[in-house]
């Protein structure tokens, strides 16, 4: 859970590809044609807000004592337990080893796409 709350967070290592996901969305809205600094901005004031929401559960995961009259934790089915931590080692592989998949989207991408222009804007009936 501590692991899905990082990626979810955006933290480096152990959540890669939230990580990358907010990088990559702050880095097109600087460099955009008319930069969007204002979506930015926002962004990293939402992922400040989050950390709070995010770190408060992992907080309350491993720094507090279990409740003496919580009822006991009953076993994860096998294809749950798996699905898991499928989807862990997966998101920190992505986090620790992220150039082969940064690679592989960026060679997805038809070269047209890459470093295009952006489109000139249609002409309204209006200025014809």
């Amino acid at each position: 859970m501590a692991v899905f709350m990082m990626a979810l967070l955006g933290f480096p290592i152990a959540g890669g590809m939230g990580f990358f996901a907010k990088w990559y969305v702050i880095d097109a809205a600087i460099h955009a044609p008319h930069p969007q600094t204002v979506l930015a901005v926002i962004l990293v004031l939402a992922s400040v807000i989050s950390c709070g929401y995010y770190l408060g559960v992992v907080l309350t995961m491993f720094m507090k004592p279990r409740p003496a009259n919580a009822p006991a934790v009953r076993p994860v089915p096998t294809g749950t337990f798996l699905v898991i931590y499928l989807s862990a080692f997966t998101l920190l592989l992505f986090g620790v080893l992220p150039n082969g998949f940064v690679q592989l989207a960026h060679d997805s991408v038809p070269i047209s796409m890459v470093g295009a222009p952006a489109r000139a804007p249609v002409a309204s009936a209006a200025s014809r």
